[in-house]
């Protein structure tokens, strides 16, 4: 049986079925959720199965084509998108699980009576449309996924209902459109107009100079996407959306779907353009001294972690730049270090939001003696932090790794700098990050005034216990997937 017909279905099932969730509340909306998961589980996982047993590099399906506009829809299986798309599986999986516990009237920092059906449905279109953004054959279906996603973003931000909500949520919608405006939309006419095609598979057929441009066009989608300098700061008015949402536009969506952007058309152009490695790093190293001098600042959880989240985007770039430089390990970094962050980064969110729901607050001023309160999330916390440093035996230290190895297949000294920032990075968020782990799990508070036992719903904390897991075994669990990855250049379809 074709594989594709099970990955879009699995699409078609959150986009579509997914939608009816805003029409039910309460214990029947928890249900329907649990539904459309198991129906997205079964298709995807099916999906992969079948692909890999096929023993196919690539599997491309034109499945709209015309005069006017070449290929305009397609689907692509590849080690590339299957391997991130299992991790938004999961990631999603888990936060949604996590969330049927959070959106309560018992959550002291933000009580939920009503309306658990809007978040799923918001967060059900916002996984289907990643996951076909995953996919997409090109640039033209791509874009149409890149802004659902987008939407899906503006409605969980603006969650809570607020005036605040509401502003920040259009202020990520306002930042990422303008990024698929003066990307997305601009390439994908640039292709249409030198070789009348924006599939993928075409790219390669671009002229030189077309291709410089394309690459810097597509940049800039994804650094808005990802929220890299200068569109960073619609990240961190984002952080008013419901942690699990948070969670998952961090780890596993929205922002590492710029790196995926940008790293897949690597994959198919088949060419290397000074002028816009210089231009990439130059911003990434713009990024990675906002984060270095903003770390030392952060009292709010949420805003610490949304910080980091823009730093370890910035390390994810240095993969890409390597590919453009001819590396061939640096996708394969890229991807390594995406999907180990996806479970580190989602476990400190999910940690943040149990902070919320038992103490009413994610000021971590406010929180210590963890280790006698909750093991569990002492030892969620610090696996995050000292887990997002880099750290061994965490799966992002394997991530840096592959990295520094796609290094030594480079020759000019410039590319040693995105490695020498990422280095300066790393120690700046460690010595940060282990000053607060000491501070909130091992130092007493002078006003205790936190229950001597902190008791978390069930829900939450097996959520939280397989991201920890998965924080430890990751890299060694898509391994295989990502040693598969490799660079396409002109293959045809």
């Amino acid at each position: 049986m074709n594989s594709t017909v099970f990955f879009i279905a699995s699409f078609l099932v959150p986009i579509t079925l997914g939608l009816l969730s805003f029409i039910v509340d309460g214990r029947k909306a928890d249900i329907y959720l649990i539904f459309n998961l198991s129906l997205i589980t079964i298709t995807y996982l099916l999906g992969t199965l079948l692909y890999f047993e096929s023993k196919e590099k690539i599997v491309h399906v034109i499945l709209v084509k015309n005069n006017l506009l070449g290929e305009f829809y397609g689907l692509i299986v590849d080690p590339y998108s299957v391997t991130v798309g299992l991790v938004v599986l999961s990631c999603g999986i888990l936060f949604l699980v996590y969330s049927i516990d959070y959106l309560s009237k018992d959550n002291k920092l933000h009580p939920v009576r009503r309306g658990k059906g809007k978040f799923y449905g918001w967060m059900l279109l916002f996984m289907g449309s990643t996951l076909a953004f995953l996919h997409s054959s090109t640039l033209i279906e791509a874009l149409i996924f890149f802004e659902l996603m987008s939407l899906s973003c503006w409605g969980v931000i603006s969650y809570y209902g607020s005036a605040k909500d509401i502003v920040s949520a259009n202020k990520a919608l306002l930042y990422t459109h303008v990024g698929a405006v003066l990307g997305l939309y601009l390439a994908s006419f640039l292709s249409l107009y030198y070789i009348g095609d924006t599939s993928l598979f075409s790219l390669s057929n671009l002229p030189a100079y077309a291709k410089t441009e394309l690459l810097l066009l597509v940049m800039v989608a994804s650094l808005a996407k990802s929220a890299q300098f200068p569109f960073y700061s619609w990240l961190l008015d984002a952080m008013v959306a419901p942690t699990p949402a948070s969670a998952f536009l961090h780890g596993a969506a929205m922002i590492e779907m710029g790196v995926y952007l940008l790293g897949r058309i690597a994959q198919f152009i088949n060419a290397t353009f000074p002028i816009v490695l210089y231009v990439l790093v130059l911003l990434m190293v713009i990024t990675c001294v906002i984060c270095m001098l903003m770390y030392p600042l952060q009292v709010n959880a949420k805003r610490f972690l949304a910080y980091s989240t823009i730093g370890e985007t910035m390390i994810m770039y240095i993969g890409v730049v390597y590919a453009l430089a001819g590396s061939s390990i640096g996708l394969k970094a890229t991807i390594a270090y995406l999907v180990s962050h996806a479970f580190i980064k989602g476990l400190g969110f999910l940690i943040v939001g149990v902070f919320e729901y038992t103490y009413g607050t994610h000021d971590m001023r406010q929180i210590s003696n963890l280790i006698l309160k909750s093991k569990l999330l002492s030892m969620g916390w610090f696996t995050s932090i000292i887990g997002l440093s880099g750290a061994p035996p965490f799966s992002l230290f394997f991530g840096k790794m592959l990295i520094l190895a796609s290094v030594t297949s480079v020759e000019t000294l410039l590319y040693l700098i995105p490695v020498f920032a990422m280095i300066v990075y790393s120690c700046v968020f460690f010595i940060v990050g282990i000053s607060w782990v000491n501070r909130m799990i091992f130092s007493e508070c002078e006003e205790e005034n936190l229950a001597v036992v902190t008791k978390i719903p069930t829900l939450m904390k097996y959520s939280i216990i397989s991201l920890i897991v998965f924080s430890l075994t990751s890299h060694f669990l898509f391994y295989n997937m990502i040693s598969q990855i490799t660079i396409y250049g002109g293959l045809t379809s």
